[in-house]
């Protein structure tokens, strides 16, 4: 090789670094997710969005629903005094973003969107997607095969009634409860 011949080869070497590079960062962008793995994404995604340890993090399985995947959790990842967030991805798997739901750290903190309780409790309008997260998580189900009514307030408290299979023959029956405030008392089979 010419030493013309390697000079020019020399010039060619940081275009094509720069072509691999934006091939790259278009492939990541593009990254499909598995099902399966959509949990564990989007807690990595919320850690680093809400500056808080891995650890410190829970999600529920992906929930497929007009084409598109959603991913509930919170942190931290027990109680209900907790930043409550979802991920979604596109039909293709494809990350779309983190959002944040509520906020309900510490006293000061009241839930987007949604009338909350002044004590950190779950909003009333709220109540059914919590319970049902909750039955998810204590009974190993997937939020998906769990069915919830809407709250009902009965003598200073509130009832979600729930089963899982949402349909079908011999379901299990389950009730939450909460109290005035929207605090979670219990979750019980019936």
């Amino acid at each position: 090789m010419t030493s013309s011949a390697a000079h020019k080869d020399s010039r060619l070497f940081p275009v094509a670094a720069l072509a691999l590079l934006a091939c790259a960062g278009t492939a990541l962008a593009e990254e499909k997710v598995a099902q399966g793995e959509m949990p564990h994404y989007c807690l990595l995604e919320a850690a680093s969005a809400f500056k808080v340890g891995r650890e410190e993090v829970i999600t529920l399985p992906a929930e497929h629903h007009k084409g598109q995947f959603t991913v509930y959790g919170q942190t931290p990842a027990q109680g209900d005094q907790a930043l409550f967030f979802h991920c979604t991805f596109n039909a293709q798997g494809q990350f779309v973003g983190v959002h944040k739901d509520s906020d309900k750290r510490g006293q000061g903190h009241a839930a987007q969107g949604h009338a909350a309780h002044g004590h950190g409790g779950v909003a009333v309008a709220d109540m059914a997607r919590h319970c049902a997260g909750e039955a998810s998580a204590k009974f190993h189900q997937r939020p998906q095969n769990i069915s919830t009514q809407p709250a009902i307030k009965d003598q200073g408290m509130y009832s979600v009634f729930g089963q899982f299979p949402p349909s079908g023959a011999d379901p299990t029956t389950f009730i939450c409860t909460y109290s005035a405030e929207g605090k979670l008392v219990g979750v019980d089979k019936q």
